[in-house]
């Protein structure tokens, strides 16, 4: 069965590496972090109240579920349609969409990673089901934004 704990561990892990890796950012040692279903504590305004200090941006993957994907060659053990959301939050629309671009360009060039064991399971494809609206937050002062993008990582054991 597929261990779909292991895909979002390589999913999260491939996420910090490709942010901390990014031009963009100033100390690759202390990168925009990455949440597991929850927004993570050091993202957000760094003093803990809207306006005060500055915005760090931070992603959150959120697991979507899973369903079996039928392949023509193989009768015995299905691919995988594993879903996510992954969710980019920023101070402003530029660090918004920034913080998304690298997300999505990361999660791009995860076709061919494996993860998982006995048996190690591949993902062959990625399948972006929506790029999510820009949406402004105005219940604090100042605003903050947000994007919520769906990705399918279907995955085989094919490429152990």
């Amino acid at each position: 069965m597929i261990d779909t704990g292991a895909l979002t561990d390589l999913l999260i892990a491939h996420l910090v590496a490709a942010i901390a890796a990014d031009p963009a950012v100033s100390d690759p040692t202390k990168p925009p972090p990455v949440g597991d279903n929850v927004a993570p504590a050091a993202g957000g305004w760094v003093d803990g109240q809207p306006g005060a200090g500055v915005y760090v941006p931070y992603l959150v993957v959120v697991t979507a579920g899973a369903a079996p994907r039928t392949l023509a060659q193989s009768t015995t053990v299905p691919a995988w349609g594993c879903g996510y959301s992954v969710r980019a939050h920023g101070g402003n629309r530029t660090q918004t969409d920034w913080m998304a671009k690298v997300g999505r360009d990361a999660i791009a060039g995860l076709k061919g990673h494996l993860f998982g064991a006995d048996p190690a399971w591949g993902i062959i494809n990625v399948e972006w089901t929506g790029l999510g609206p820009m949406l402004r937050n105005d219940s604090t002062a100042p605003p903050s934004w947000s994007v919520a993008d769906t990705v399918t990582l279907v995955a085989d054991t094919s490429l152990d």
